[in-house]
C-alpha cells in the first residue's frame, strides 16, 4: 500500500476538530493532489474518497454508484464522515467490503 494512503488516514483522524464537510475537502485537497470525478468522488493514482457530514452520531447512506464504485476497486477508497463536535470517521468501501445493497 503507498504511503499517501496512511498519510491520509493520518490527516483525516489528527484533524478531528474539522467538522464541517467543506473544510475536510479543503484541507485533504491541500496536502494531496485530489481530482473530482463527478458530483461526490475524489482521487488520487492510489486512493479515493467520499466525504459526508452528519450533525449527530448518526450515519446514513453515502450516495454513490456501484459503477462508480468499481472504477476504483483497484485501490482503496475510503468515506470520510465528518461529525459536529466529535472524532470523524474513515470508513473503505471498496465493493468486495459491500455485503448488502439497498434499493
Amino acid at each position: 500500500m503507498n504511503s499517501s494512503v496512511n498519510d491520509f488516514v493520518s490527516l483525516v483522524v489528527n484533524n478531528h476538530a474539522i467538522d464541517t464537510k467543506d473544510e475536510m475537502i479543503a484541507a485533504v485537497c491541500r496536502n494531496f493532489p485530489m481530482v473530482k470525478d463527478g458530483r461526490a468522488l475524489y482521487h488520487t493514482d492510489y486512493f479515493a474518497v467520499v466525504f459526508c457530514y452528519t450533525k449527530n452520531t448518526a450515519f446514513s447512506n453515502v450516495v454513490i454508484s456501484l459503477s462508480k464504485l468499481e472504477k476504483y476497486d483497484g485501490i482503496p477508497c475510503f468515506v470520510v464522515v465528518v461529525r459536529r463536535g466529535l472524532d470523524n470517521l474513515v470508513y473503505m468501501i471498496n465493493t468486495t467490503f459491500i455485503d448488502k445493497v439497498s434499493h
